[in-house]
């Protein structure tokens, strides 16, 4: 960071003086993330993302938050943020999938969704078996338990799930 942090770690000896400035926040870091090519921004967006879903108390804020970034930093950032809000909430997970038809604009919502359904896909690929057993009560949560079985069979397919992402998003 520039400005008084910078200065005041280099004072107490926490860094350099002349350790250089770090990436400007100007349109979400976007001379940073120009540096990368764009499947690794994404790919650094999405972790931004988790981050938020840890950094809000709510996850409807975070989604919030989310949608206010430059338009391209939408989808990974709140899908991001999907991932992690199921992991963290994993005791909940039927009534999370449940109640994911999350009062925001139909492709916010269809991207949180992506990012539960994601969610789960790395679940079952951790733990071969999590979809098998499931039960789903409802036509979304079928909807979502059966999107994630498509997406685990065609990572097993692969020999790998893709990077934070959906072969078949929603849309």
């Amino acid at each position: 960071e520039s400005g008084f942090f910078k200065f005041m770690s280099g004072a107490l000896g926490l860094a350099r003086l002349d350790t250089p400035d770090g990436p400007k926040p100007a349109g979400f870091f976007a001379e940073y993330l120009g540096q990368f090519p764009p499947h690794l921004q994404r790919l650094i967006a999405h972790g931004y993302g988790r981050i938020f879903a840890f950094s809000h108390m709510d996850i409807y804020d975070a989604i919030r938050d989310a949608t206010k970034l430059p338009h391209e930093r939408v989808e990974p950032v709140v899908h991001g943020a999907a991932f992690a809000f199921l992991m963290i909430n994993s005791v909940d997970l039927p009534h999370i999938l449940r109640h994911s038809s999350i009062p925001f604009e139909p492709a916010v919502r269809a991207t949180f969704q992506n990012g539960l359904v994601y969610g789960l896909m790395f679940l079952d690929w951790y733990a071969p078996g999590y979809l098998a057993g499931w039960q789903p009560l409802g036509a979304l949560e079928t909807d979502l338990i059966e999107h994630a079985r498509r997406e685990r069979a065609l990572a097993t397919q692969r020999g790998y799930p893709l990077a934070f992402r959906l072969a078949n998003p929603r849309s």
